[in-house]
């Protein structure tokens, strides 16, 4: 897996709008989404993902979406799952978890990667007052797994640099990469900040974790 992992943000894209999403992270060399757009359902999420996965082979079902396994079984998509989902049957997936225990429980089921949240605290989410787990934690939680670990909740450029220096396998981002923009431009411009941040290696100096 790359060490990007984009969400959309489940607020009713269109289809045509999804695939101005998909031909920009494409641009950025960028190749998996988490598509939660609940709206597509059945047949209509077959076809859009049949043509996203053109642009992004690395396409991900999210299974809130009414048929998504049946679908990704179809395209030879993985499916992701929210937090205590019983996994599907003869498909890749991966799972939302909030505590180590959870994605151990997970990775112990058959996933291939866990996102863990939330990381910090996040703009796009004000009223959310679960603890957040912080850059130790998360680098901790990375080593006594055995998947890839992708932060998830408040992360954005600098936060990626130091959970990258914790040894955290990748960031998932939902408004780091959408925001309040779904132009090409805007999208393509933050995805280049993210993935600067993500090989940035500091010199001649420890990285200052951020909690």
């Amino acid at each position: 897996m790359q060490r990007l992992l984009p969400i959309t943000p489940g607020v009713g894209i269109d289809a045509d709008k999804l695939l101005v999403i998909a031909d920009a992270l494409a641009a950025e060399k960028v190749q998996q989404l988490v598509l939660r757009e609940p709206w597509l359902v059945g047949d209509q999420l077959y076809e859009v993902a049949r043509v996203m996965r053109r642009r992004l082979p690395g396409l991900i079902l999210h299974a809130r979406s009414a048929g998504a396994v049946e679908a990704a079984k179809s395209l030879g998509l993985a499916v992701h799952l929210h937090d205590g989902e019983p996994p599907p049957e003869d498909v890749l997936w991966g799972q939302s978890c909030h505590s180590v225990a959870g994605a151990q429980a997970a990775i112990a089921a058959g996933a291939s990667y866990v996102t863990l949240s939330p990381a910090f605290r996040s703009e796009s989410k004000p009223n959310d007052d679960r603890p957040t787990l912080g850059v130790r934690a998360l680098g901790l939680a990375q080593r006594q797994l055995s998947v890839p670990v992708f932060a998830l909740g408040g992360v954005g450029p600098v936060e990626t640099v130091s959970l990258g220096a914790a040894g955290v396998f990748g960031v998932a981002m939902i408004h780091a990469i959408f925001g309040s923009s779904l132009s090409s431009r805007a999208i393509r411009e933050r995805c280049r900040m993210v993935l600067l941040a993500l090989h940035y290696h500091p010199h001649d100096r420890e990285s200052d974790p951020i909690d």
